[in-house]
């Protein structure tokens, strides 16, 4: 089963919102037949910005693709991911066309 990494902008935007927003991606992941990984589902809101990118980027490691969500060029963490992502031949996937139901 490939594992997947959601990546996408956090700080600066109303946490519920990117809650709302990461797991919707999850499920329709899920739905598709993949491990995903969350970050909402293990970064804490109180985390710094180091302490949260230690943590995905750990997590991303142990991923073979990784699922960029829109809006993530203007997020410092989601572009370190995804260049990341992109050294190590990922399989990228991009939010806009995984077709999910508001």
């Amino acid at each position: 089963m490939k594992k997947v990494f959601i990546s996408g902008p956090v700080t600066g935007l109303e946490y519920d919102q990117v809650v709302k927003k990461f797991n919707a991606v999850e499920q329709k992941l899920l739905d598709m037949g993949y491990q995903v990984f969350n970050p909402v589902s293990f970064v804490k809101p109180s985390d710094d910005w180091k302490t949260a990118m230690k943590k995905c980027l750990r997590t991303l490691s142990i991923c073979d693709s990784i699922c960029m969500l829109k809006g993530f060029e203007s997020s410092k963490g989601a572009v370190i991911e995804f260049n990341i992502a992109c050294d190590l031949d990922y399989e990228i996937m991009f939010e806009e066309n995984l077709k999910i139901a508001a």
